[in-house]
């Protein structure tokens, strides 16, 4: 049985507005709210479902005259302001949409009018909170937030949906959807770095370079200047585990961009478990904050997006020229040179164009493992170029693991195909 207002009776319907509104303003009797307390909340939540009711009988006005009179009870109990002091209208707009979640309790959908009250209430009851964490942004931050709205709310709806160029290879519509998920996934490991930098540990610390960048994370913890043993365990762990996310990302921008690709997974799993096996035997690491060396760059700056937009566009261009070219041995050339610097471009167009069916399972099953590779070995050359040589230790035999791993996982490809 589907849960909504079409199969609940109408005392059903009354007692769930009922403990909405009974949830809702026992957060604002707690707090003691100047404007309506646990009952109002309550009734007034009572009052949007049976002015539902009753529409359905007498018209839509009878909402109307409901809304009238929520306003006019605001109205008559609005606190006057002490001292010319502002104050902020959340119980009103609160005690509004209670109102509109009982008359969604009576013609559904059920479960969003729960949601919606949960969310009004947790809002209620964060208010310091909320506060707080908004005056740790700064202006920068709040800068990087602003542009990816801008990047994902206001160019990426009116971008076209047409396909340009030879091949057809460039799609406005299509790249900046690429963009606006890499920069979703670079924001998320931005902003939650740095409020868990600071108190993360090592997998923490690995999860978030690898959101942000594994190439770069790796490039940050080789270039310290350490030899401790536990600040040399930590250092290899983060690296590791930057390593294994950066499998995690591959997974799911293939999940988002071609969601029947289902022959990547396993090897992408083989992969993590090559990765984060090795940093198992590592038992103690440091504390040490390390907020200071994770990558830090702005992940929303418009500058890296189109930059991204132009590599993932002429990675599509090169990849349809060099499949009509060279075949199979094209795109393989071409997932070693993109690999060698970035993973993400060479994933969402091989994703793209399975999806599309412009080139064969085979051909991007074989094309992604080889760019992993290609990346994993880069990353062990950063490594050792830069690293202590300590830390070229602990990492030796894990990079000869994932890369022996990903050359297996190739030729079983190969044999398979």
């Amino acid at each position: 049985m589907h849960f909504n207002s079409d199969n609940l009776h109408i005392y059903h319907q009354l007692f769930i507005s009922f403990g909405l509104g009974l949830i809702v303003g026992l957060q604002r009797e707690w707090s003691k709210s100047p404007i309506a307390g646990i009952r109002s909340y309550a009734l007034i939540t009572i009052l949007g479902t049976v002015s539902a009711i009753l529409a359905s009988s007498f018209g839509p006005w009878v909402i109307g005259g409901g809304f009238i009179s929520v306003i006019a009870f605001l109205v008559i109990n609005h606190p006057k302001d002490s001292g010319g002091d502002h104050r902020e209208l959340v119980s009103e707009i609160g005690l509004v949409l209670m109102f509109c979640t009982g008359i969604i309790v009576a013609n559904g959908p059920i479960l969003f009018a729960s949601a919606l009250a949960g969310v009004i209430a947790i809002l209620f009851h964060l208010k310091m909170e909320i506060h707080q964490l908004v005056r740790k942004f700064s202006e920068s931050e709040i800068k990087s937030i602003l542009q990816f709205v801008l990047i994902t709310l206001v160019i990426f709806p009116v971008i076209p949906n047409q396909a340009y160029g030879p091949y057809d290879f460039f799609n406005p519509y299509n790249v900046w959807l690429m963009v606006s998920l890499i920069v979703g996934i670079g924001l998320t490991g931005y902003l939650t770095s740095k409020f868990l930098g600071e108190k993360s540990g090592v997998i923490l610390s690995g999860l978030l370079g690898g959101l942000i960048s594994s190439t770069a994370t790796t490039f940050s913890y080789a270039r310290m200047k350490v030899s401790e043993e536990t600040e040399l365990k930590f250092s290899s762990g983060v690296i590791l585990i930057a390593w294994a996310t950066l499998y995690g990302r591959v997974f799911l921008e293939l999940f988002i961009t071609a969601p029947s690709f289902d022959s990547i997974r396993l090897p992408l799993l083989i992969l993590v478990v090559s990765s984060i096996a090795p940093f198992l035997w590592l038992k103690r690491y440091s504390q040490r904050p390390v907020n200071e060396v994770l990558p830090n760059k702005n992940p929303t700056d418009l500058k890296q997006a189109l930059a991204f937009a132009m590599m993932y566009s002429l990675v599509l261009l090169a990849s349809s020229y060099l499949k009509e070219m060279l075949g199979t041995t094209g795109l393989s050339l071409l997932a070693i040179a993109s690999g060698i610097t970035d993973v993400d471009a060479i994933t969402l167009s091989t994703g793209r164009q399975f999806q599309l069916g412009t080139i064969l399972e085979s051909e991007a099953h074989l094309s992604i493992l080889i760019a992993i590779v290609s990346n994993v070995s880069a990353k062990g050359l950063i490594v050792f170029v830069l690293g202590h040589r300590n830390l070229k230790r602990l990492i030796l035999w894990p990079w000869l693991i994932t890369l022996m791993t990903g050359l297996i996982l190739i030729l079983s490809s190969m044999i398979k195909y």
